[in-house]
């Protein structure tokens, strides 16, 4: 059924709806603000297997939009938040202290007037979630804004403009970079995908509309691929064990220790693999990488190949990389 909020969780129960988020709806359409209050709720708290909808940034909690959470622990699971409108945080938001778990969500279609079309706030962890078609009018974390929020197994897609995950200390120039990207999927956005994250590993950034991965501090076992700008835009910690091939502009913009690059391919880019040290750089002190401006190998030689011939009739085809 469809019912009316605002609801408040505040106790250490589990709200579950039993025929899922396309049947079960919070609507807050009749009401001001917030559709679900979730004030203090301990870990315990559960809420799941709903769709949240129609929130907007009045009442009593006035900067939020679809759900708000303030000094909560608890659990948002396979529920659909769309259509909700926030100051800051269109989605959710969070606020206090507290680290809030969303897992199983889609968050789509949700604006705020400030940061955070998605979701908003400083701590947090999202997890298998897709978040997709949020709209930041401030430009800042058209996905998520947040200073210290943990990011994982999620596809994060189709939003406007820069800026779509962004860690607001480093965007503010606080030059904190605490957010973790892992294991996510990075797609189809409109701007750089990603800017002042400290960590990205285990994901693929691709087909996006600016830089791949702007201001990050480390990035591993990642593929950054046909992005309109850079590839990689400053990494100030690292990059290893990552492919950054076919993007617009240069492969990696910026300096590193040659020392923390390493097992990297940077190819096939539009303006040259590289632009701030150089190839010399990293072949004298770099470890295992394979630097190229225009094209990227046609093989991949395996390392155990007793002769050339046998290498090349063995080796990996990797056209189209």
């Amino acid at each position: 059924g469809i019912y009316e909020g605002p609801v408040v969780l505040d106790r250490g129960v589990a709200i579950v709806a039993a025929d899922g988020p396309g049947t079960t709806k919070l609507d807050g359409s009749k009401s001001l603000g917030p559709v679900l209050i979730i004030d203090g709720a301990p870990a315990g708290a559960v809420l799941a297997g709903f769709t949240i909808r129609a929130g907007d940034p009045s009442g009593e909690h006035p900067m939020g939009g679809g759900i708000v959470g303030v000094d909560s622990f608890a659990t948002i699971a396979d529920c659909v938040i769309v259509g909700n409108t926030g100051m800051e945080g269109g989605g959710l938001r969070f606020e206090g202290f507290g680290f809030p778990v969303v897992v199983g969500c889609e968050i789509r279609n949700n604006l705020s007037y400030g940061p955070g079309g998605g979701v908003y706030g400083p701590e947090f962890r999202i997890e298998d979630c897709t978040i997709e078609s949020n709209i930041s009018l401030e430009g800042v974390g058209h996905a998520i804004a947040s200073s210290n929020a943990w990011v994982y197994d999620s596809t994060i897609r189709n939003h406007d403009a820069d800026g779509t995950v962004v860690d607001q200390g480093s965007w503010i120039g606080l030059g904190e970079f605490d957010m973790r990207v892992r294991n996510c999927l990075i797609e189809d956005n409109a701007g750089t995908a990603s800017y002042g994250v400290g960590e990205v590993k285990d994901s693929i950034v691709r087909n996006n509309g600016g830089n791949g991965v702007a201001d990050a501090t480390v990035i591993q076992n990642c593929t950054i691929t046909g992005n309109s700008g850079d590839g990689v835009f400053a990494a100030f910690g690292g990059i290893f064990d990552s492919t950054i091939s076919g993007n617009g502009g240069v492969g990696f913009r910026g300096t590193i220790d040659p020392q923390y690059f390493i097992d990297n391919t940077v190819c096939g880019t539009t303006e040259g693999a590289l632009a701030g040290m150089t190839n010399d750089e990293l072949l004298e002190f770099g470890v295992d990488n394979i630097i190229l401006d225009d094209r990227c190998p046609d093989f991949v030689v395996p390392d155990d190949a007793d002769t050339i011939q046998l290498a090349i009739d063995t080796s990996i085809d990797v056209v189209g990389w």
